[in-house]
């Protein structure tokens, strides 16, 4: 999971740089039709989308990957190797070999005694933490909270419609509409308020239909899965808000 996730980063950090670029293009474009501006979000959208090899010399996982690396080079002390044997609990130089017969010690003579040495403890280092693992997991949150949310709106707004009259074709109205909008993927309606004339109602269809003939209801949901996937990336929020103007714009 990791590793999808610097993959991630470094599509957004290079769509980063193509979203100011649309910016900034978006403002001298502002006496043009607005569909121009709408159709280059989708150079925007195709680098957030597709995988790229470029990876950045300097970048944060490749810095928190060299300070894992280097808290594991732990050097250990060298074990003190006493080099005379070992006897439990020690043991003296120029004691009489066990003959099992009776020894006559000197009483002048002074045994040296050596204690057990034992080598030292090491304590084994901590892991050190994987703070690359720890993003991707607040990533993988983030995107769950935000597909959740998209679909229980979603839901929500489908069973507030259940009221809705069909006026003609896939043209519904309901009190429960304040402003018109489109409603589903594989056959949409479009959904009116109560109260409108014939003229708004002309124009307002015309409007929701324009919306239906290029793929806006499509568009939409889309440009919000891109957002969630990028949702740590402040300039995907712009460009996503930017994007929803423009569409009702063009």
């Amino acid at each position: 999971m990791t590793a999808v996730f610097e993959r991630m980063l470094e599509m957004s950090a290079m769509a980063a740089v193509v979203i100011v670029v649309v910016m900034l293009i978006r403002l001298c474009l502002r006496k043009a039709p607005r569909k121009y501006a709408y159709a280059l979000w989708s150079v925007a959208a195709f680098r957030l989308v597709c995988p790229v090899s470029f990876r950045a010399f300097f970048s944060l996982f490749n810095f928190t990957k060299g300070l894992d690396e280097a808290s594991m080079e732990t050097i250990l002390p060298d074990p003190v190797v006493s080099p005379a044997p070992v006897v439990s609990p020690g043991y003296f130089d120029s004691a009489p070999p066990n003959t099992g017969a009776p020894v006559e010690i000197d009483p002048d003579y002074v045994f040296t005694y050596y204690p057990l040495i034992t080598p030292p403890a090491v304590e084994t280092p901590a892991a050190p933490i994987n703070w690359v693992e720890v993003l991707s997991i607040v990533w993988l949150v983030g995107l769950a909270a935000l597909l959740i949310y998209g679909i229980v709106s979603y839901v929500r707004l489908r069973r507030r419609m259940d009221t809705a009259v069909c006026m003609k074709g896939n043209v519904w109205q309901s009190d429960r509409v304040q402003s018109p909008f489109i409603l589903g993927f594989v056959r949409p309606k479009i959904y009116l308020p109560f109260g409108l004339n014939a003229d708004q109602q002309r124009y307002v269809l015309a409007h929701e239909r324009y919306h239906l003939k290029r793929f806006d209801h499509i568009v939409r949901p889309l440009s919000f899965l891109i957002l969630a996937v990028h949702w740590f990336n402040p300039l995907v929020w712009a460009a996503y808000i930017l994007l929803c103007k423009d569409i009702e714009m063009a």
